[in-house]
């Protein structure tokens, strides 16, 4: 499957070992606690032989609150308890929000790849059993292996997107930011080839390369008064970072990079249904 071709290199390509705790697991596995629903969701689209008319609401808010549980361990708090209309609060809010979205074009992609699992290799409908088959793995790729990826990268850019704040709000007496890769065996040479790294807050070079580059990416970015010096742009060793991650996410206020491979041709009426399941703190 396409989708997968693109997202198996990605997710697998990231450090092993992370500096964040995981979030509290649910009481029984994802894929067991809602066996239920995804047997129903696999059984209207045998019924229906055909791409549901929108995403599956319960699967689709189980991915939103399995992530935005773990965005809020990252952040350290939650909306409740920060104080109206300050940067953390609206910070939080449009991560939340994120979340949501991406946990709907997440749904969105699962539910396209069960479609097209209703016809085999060969270009005839499958038989029931055979195509039950096919969604037992799909559904184990999307939850057993994508999500545990999604919820680990949900903590850590969520205490970056934390940091970015407190970036903002002390760069007029810290105004020099310095990558910080965390070296040891498990660095990849992305981060690697960066560490150490100052440049101004306000620098272009933090639209590309503030972490994280990659999925669990352990790397940070300290902030320092303007007594430390600024590496000249001939001396920055640039890595081959994937193209989804030359981006600064919490500046975007996001969670996920906008170029993930789930929003391709995603419809945006995708992106509506999912923030209409957002439920107020």
């Amino acid at each position: 499957m396409q989708l997968c071709a693109e997202l198996d290199p990605l997710y697998g390509g990231c450090c092993d070992d992370h500096s964040f705790k995981l979030a509290a697991p649910t009481d029984e596995p994802f894929i067991e606690k809602f066996a239920d629903d995804l047997a129903r969701m696999v059984e209207s689209i045998w019924i229906e032989k055909g791409m549901p008319e929108s995403i599956d609401p319960v699967i689709t808010k189980a991915y939103a609150d399995t992530i935005y549980k773990a965005v809020q361990e990252g952040f350290g708090n939650t909306l409740s308890s920060i104080a109206y209309d300050t940067p953390d609060y609206e910070m939080l809010l449009s991560l939340q929000r994120d979340v949501y979205q991406f946990s709907a074009a997440k749904n969105y992609q699962q539910l396209k790849a069960l479609t097209e699992a209703l016809v085999g290799e060969d270009g005839q409908l499958r038989s029931k059993r055979e195509f039950r088959q096919a969604a037992f793995e799909i559904n184990d790729t999307h939850i057993g292996r994508y999500l545990d990826v999604e919820r680990e990268h949900a903590i850590g850019s969520a205490q970056m997107a934390s940091n970015w704040v407190n970036i903002q709000a002390n760069k007029d007496v810290l105004p020099i930011l310095e990558f910080d890769a965390i070296l040891d065996g498990r660095t990849t040479y992305n981060c690697r080839s960066l560490n150490g790294v100052r440049k101004p807050v306000g620098d272009q070079f933090w639209l590309y390369n503030y972490p994280p580059l990659h999925w669990r990416c352990r790397s940070l970015v300290r902030q320092y008064a303007a007594s430390r010096g600024i590496t000249p742009d001939q001396d920055i060793v640039y890595p081959d970072t994937p193209e989804m991650f030359k981006t600064n996410c919490a500046a975007q206020g996001v969670i996920f990079p906008p170029k993930h491979p789930y929003y391709i041709g995603l419809p945006d009426s995708v992106r509506k249904d999912g923030l209409n399941l957002i439920e107020n703190e």
